[in-house]
């Protein structure tokens, strides 16, 4: 059976989600699912930095393996790692630069790992305000006051449909996905009328680091926002993309 490591910020909220994936889609993964306890700046520091014209040299797991001698299961091996993380440009620590070498170096499971970005932050998963479509979705972005004033998760619990995650299930998470594909082609494109028939192929052209390189340019921005757009639910189509046409 396929073992993935899981590797996620927070203790809490991503897990939830990722393990309501998995059983909603009964997806066969032997997954374990470890905390990083902060951001993605962090582990650019820890991991990256001073070494930038060394990246061959560095993988993850012996990264992890050295910083946390006591986790029993870093020890095994991992045929896939999975990587989920806010974009949380607020942090004194970002830098456009940073954000895309690890976007370009985190871009292959088997290989050093996928690194999947939500924008502005996981709770963007369910940021719909109807089922099974929200006509909005594609207009709908967050001012970056309101991310530093830490306001999106209250703004999220008023606006969204549903709001637990325990009453997702498999057809929910397909219609996430789907608008969250058209939502990526149209921040790049300017199209969001996707059909079924062209899903796969619109979201085998997404560019995670076009994408941030869009977001970056919105944070910075006279009018200072971002797209609102979830990520790591893309690693269902990563993964077997049939099965969100199911």
């Amino acid at each position: 059976m396929t073992k993935v490591l899981l590797l996620v910020e927070g203790e809490k909220e991503e897990k939830r989600i990722l393990e309501k994936v998995l059983q909603e889609y009964n997806i066969g993964f032997n997954v374990e699912i470890y905390s990083y306890k902060t951001n993605i700046y962090e582990l650019y520091e820890k991991m990256f930095l001073g070494r930038e014209d060394d990246l061959e040299n560095i993988k993850l797991i012996d990264f992890l393996r050295a910083k946390d001698k006591e986790t029993q299961f870093l020890q095994e091996n991992f045929s896939d790692i999975i990587l989920v993380f806010d974009y949380d440009a607020q942090d004194n620590r970002f830098s456009e630069e940073r954000l895309e070498l690890m976007l370009k170096f985190f871009n292959e499971s088997t290989e050093n790992g996928k690194l999947y970005i939500n924008y502005p932050m996981v709770e963007s998963y369910k940021h719909f305000k109807s089922y099974p479509e929200d006509i909005e979705y594609k207009d709908r972005k967050v001012n970056v006051e309101d991310i530093q004033n830490k306001k999106y998760k209250e703004i999220v619990s008023k606006e969204a449909n549903i709001t637990d995650i325990r009453k997702c299930k498999k057809e929910h998470f397909n219609s996430m996905i789907k608008q969250n594909i058209k939502k990526a082609n149209y921040i790049l494109n300017g199209n969001y009328n996707i059909s079924e028939e062209n899903m796969k192929t619109t979201y085998l052209n997404i560019n995670p680091v076009q994408i941030a390189k869009k977001q970056n340019e919105a944070w910075k921005g006279n009018e200072a926002f971002l797209y609102v757009l979830n990520t790591c639910l893309f690693f269902v189509c990563d993964y077997k993309f049939k099965l969100i046409l199911e």
